[in-house]
C-alpha cells in the first residue's frame, strides 16, 4: 500500500503518526488507541495549521496528503497504517 501513495503523504503520516523516526526506532504516537482514517484527517488538518506559517512546503504536503487520504476507503487506510507501523527507516 505504501508504494501506491505519494511521498508527501508518507512524510506527513510518519510525522503525525510515528515518534522516534529520527532515532531509527519508530513507534506509534497513539499506542493503545485505534487510528481511523477520520482521526488521521483531523491530525493532518491540525498538523497543517501548526506548520503553515513557518514551513509553507509542509503545508503543501499536508494538502496532498489530506486529499489522498480522503480518497481512500477505511480499509485501505487501515492497511496503510499497519504498513507504516512495520516500516524500518
Amino acid at each position: 500500500m505504501i508504494e501506491m501513495i505519494k511521498q508527501e503523504t508518507v512524510n506527513v503520516l510518519t510525522d503525525a503518526l510515528l515518534i522516534g523516526v529520527e532515532d531509527n526506532s519508530p513507534r506509534p504516537a497513539f499506542e493503545g488507541r485505534s487510528v481511523s482514517r477520520r482521526f488521521c484527517l483531523q491530525l493532518v488538518r491540525n498538523y497543517q495549521q501548526d506548520r503553515k506559517e513557518l514551513f509553507p512546503e509542509a503545508a503543501e504536503e499536508c494538502k496532498i496528503a489530506y486529499q489522498e487520504i480522503s480518497d481512500m476507503a477505511d480499509r485501505e487506510f487501515e492497511l496503510l497504517y499497519q504498513e507504516l507501523l512495520t516500516v524500518r527507516v
